[in-house]
């Protein structure tokens, strides 16, 4: 199976240091390369799921809040924006697998 790479926003914010750590660790878990981008704002890559649908709900089995909102959008290649150096790097490697 090839990767595929996702952008995770959540809207709220955690309601402890401690719940939004437990959400980080949940998303190491499922998926093999992450990085923050800014708050509530992840690109992920996986190779475990299908479909945007299929990573928001594992995301959300993880989640302790059910009505958090939540956004899992697929990358493809069309994207551009202002960011730090290190990030583009990051996504251009990972859109590159």
């Amino acid at each position: 199976m090839f990767s595929i790479n996702y952008l995770i926003i959540y809207k709220e914010h955690f309601s402890t240091p401690k719940e939004e750590t437990a959400f980080d660790s949940a998303l190491s878990v499922i998926c093999q390369q992450r990085i923050q981008l800014f708050p509530h704002t992840w690109l992920l890559t996986s190779s475990s799921f299908d479909s945007s649908d299929d990573l928001y709900f594992a995301i959300q089995q993880f989640d302790s809040v059910e009505s958090r909102y939540l956004l899992v959008i697929e990358i493809k290649a069309n994207y551009f924006g202002y960011l730090p150096q290190h990030q583009w790097q990051h996504i251009n490697q990972a859109l590159a697998n």
